[in-house]
């Protein structure tokens, strides 16, 4: 389930869709579709970074991982609400979303290393999506070639879906 929300909402999440400000609907409509974009975007982004966490069996790897994974929470939380308040504070939220994906990165790459033969089967593709997101958070920083960043990141999904598949049968 987490899975399944993590993937229907990325588009969402990585700002595909744009926002509704470009939208040419009446005025209580196009509130009403900011707004569902909004909460599409954040639960998209809360449910990838713990399917970061807790990909394949819904459980922390380590114990030190949960307390890692709360703190990189309560930073991205923190900086969300200095974004808000002060118009330069973007950096503030890029560390500190950077901090929770590497930690959640190294997670991954200790599971992987620990475990059996049908886990790595299961988590081979998720941590292949999951090492090449920093590349796409690049590109799309750099933002030389627009498409470039929009064809990284589909690939970046269609990697995660194919992990995933790959993690069902």
């Amino acid at each position: 389930l987490l899975a399944a929300l993590a993937l229907m909402t990325f588009p969402f999440t990585a700002g595909l869709f744009g926002n509704a400000g470009s939208s040419t609907l009446a005025a209580p409509w196009n509130g009403l579709l900011d707004a569902v974009v909004t909460v599409l975007s954040i639960a998209g982004g809360l449910s990838i970074l713990a399917l970061l966490f807790l990909f394949p069996n819904g459980r922390f790897h380590t114990a030190p991982l949960r307390i890692i994974a709360l703190a990189g929470l309560l930073l991205v939380a923190a900086a969300i609400l200095i974004t808000s308040i002060i118009e330069e504070g973007w950096w503030v939220f890029a560390i500190a979303l950077l901090f929770t994906i590497l930690s959640g990165v190294i997670g991954q790459a200790l599971r992987y290393q620990d475990a059996d033969a049908v886990q790595r089967r299961q988590t081979i593709g998720f941590t292949a999506a999951v090492l090449l997101v920093p590349y796409w958070a690049l590109v799309s920083m750099i933002s030389v070639w627009p498409l470039l960043s929009l064809i990284s990141g589909f690939i970046v999904l269609a990697i995660l879906a194919w992990g995933l598949y790959l993690a069902a049968r």
